[in-house]
């Protein structure tokens, strides 16, 4: 899986989710985040982002080599922010619950895509069934959600081409 595959099934799934909507042109609802940038986010809560919407973390990768099954491991992760009245707690509570709703939704369809005729199945792509959540920070004092840390693992080969290498 690339990073563009990434982005692309995970805008994908906020294009399609009920309560996000995403669409580029005229509901902006789905953003990736990079280097953890608060600020960039804050500025896109503030001037373009519907809320809720699905903030895609960084792609890492890693190769996992220990085993005769060779993987890449995709690190990724997505938080679900929606709106909030500023300095009301119960307004975060409800907030950060109807977040993780969604958040949890949205790794149930990522499962299910996994298995036998799903759109990551056909890519070899399997989900590590922990996934870590936790809460947002309170973004620009309007928005919080809760957000999940997960990884996608793809068999990957390590043979050697021989039309890379002058030999």
């Amino acid at each position: 899986m690339t990073e563009q595959q990434y982005i692309d099934y995970f805008e994908g799934l906020a294009t399609r989710h009920k309560a996000i909507l995403h669409n580029a042109e005229t509901h902006k609802s789905f953003f990736v985040v990079h280097d953890d940038n608060l600020t960039e986010v804050e500025t896109a809560v503030r001037n373009s982002l519907s809320l809720p919407a699905l903030l895609l973390d960084q792609y890492f990768d890693e190769e996992d080599t220990e085993h005769d099954n060779n993987r890449l491991r995709v690190l990724g992760g997505l938080s679900i922010i929606c709106k909030t009245e500023a300095g009301n707690t119960q307004s975060f509570r409800e907030a950060r619950q109807e977040a993780r709703r969604i958040a949890r939704r949205i790794l149930n369809k990522v499962r299910k895509d996994c298995r036998y005729g799903g759109a990551l199945f056909d890519q070899n792509v399997m989900i590590s069934f922990q996934a870590q959540g936790e809460p947002t920070p309170i973004i620009g004092g309007s928005a919080t959600g809760w957000g999940y840390a997960f990884t996608l693992l793809k068999p990957m080969t390590v043979a050697i081409d021989g039309d890379d290498w002058l030999e």
